[in-house]
């Protein structure tokens, strides 16, 4: 379940096929084409995020894309 300001998603885990990851952003992709947006920086509590996120690519053989040094062009 993905919840935001005022709204909540809800998406099998089966659905989403790859991960990638920025310095300060994740971006979860389902298989239909919608992409979830996750700030590193806005969380409450990023560590449970990071964990939950590394637990679901490990568990589910995600394809995860790390760029860490990425920059918005």
């Amino acid at each position: 379940m993905i919840k935001g300001k005022g709204s909540e998603v809800k998406v099998n885990k089966s659905e989403i096929e790859e991960v990638d990851e920025i310095r300060d952003f994740y971006f979860i992709k389902t298989r239909i084409g919608v992409v979830f947006i996750v700030s590193k920086n806005k969380s409450n509590d990023i560590e449970k995020i990071n964990n939950e996120i590394r637990s679901m690519i490990e568990t589910q053989r995600l394809k995860h894309n790390i760029e860490l040094d990425w920059k918005w062009r």
